[in-house]
């Protein structure tokens, strides 16, 4: 299956696939924090805002179709924050367990690598599989906890 997924960067005719991904995550899962999902114009508007920064928003398609998403944006606007940026990477829900995932974070982590950024890496929902994509390569310089509410946000950032 993996060798059948072809990462590479967004385009603008992405758009509405990347809202239908996006639109799914929101209203089946917990990870975007938001209650309705935003309209395909937002979507743009937020993709631009990441291009324009220079940070990196990829695809994932299988033949042709696609499949899953990520994105590297500023992590905090404080400039101590300036080269910390946050990954954020959907899944169609059909294609869970592929490791599609984890290939988009590792493409990612590699394009934030070449730009000179620390990723700070976050696993909201405690999730085993967003443990093991993070796991490859990085390794836990620090970590804090923003929530104890459900569920926990655990900010862990991660260097080399």
């Amino acid at each position: 299956m993996k060798s059948d997924v072809l990462i590479r960067p967004s385009r603008d005719s992405d758009v509405p696939a990347i809202a239908d991904i996006y639109r799914q995550n929101v209203i089946e899962g917990t990870g975007s924090f938001e209650v309705v999902p935003p309209e395909e114009e937002e979507i743009a508007r937020r993709r631009e805002d990441v291009l324009r920064r220079g940070c990196p928003w990829l695809i994932a398609e299988i033949d042709g179709v696609i499949v899953g998403f990520a994105y590297a944006g500023p992590f905090r606007a404080r400039e101590a924050y300036r080269f910390t940026v946050e990954d954020s990477v959907y899944v169609r829900p059909e294609t869970f367990r592929r490791g599609i995932g984890r290939l988009l974070l590792e493409k990612l982590i590699e394009e934030c690598r070449q730009a000179g950024d620390e990723l700070g890496l976050e696993d909201r929902r405690g999730r085993a599989a967003a443990r093991r994509a993070h796991r490859p390569s990085w390794r836990a310089a620090s970590s804090f906890m923003i929530s104890s509410l459900p569920p926990p946000i655990i900010i862990t950032f991660t260097s080399r």
